[in-house]
């Protein structure tokens, strides 16, 4: 079963330094390589969460 994975940016994701931390990318990572798509849910304008689609 593929299962989606929804993530927030503030306080959930990103910290308030505004950084991801490495253990929240690796858990990204291990969830795309097991064929879970994961997405932004976020209450920002567009233009405020276009940045972290690119994150590394």
């Amino acid at each position: 079963m593929t299962r989606m994975l929804f993530l927030d940016i503030d306080g959930t994701l990103v910290g308030k330094d505004q950084r991801i931390p490495q253990s929240a990318i690796r858990a990204i990572r291990a969830a795309q390589g097991n064929g879970h798509p994961v997405l932004i849910c976020t209450g920002r304008a567009r233009a405020g969460a276009t940045g972290w689609r690119y994150a590394r």
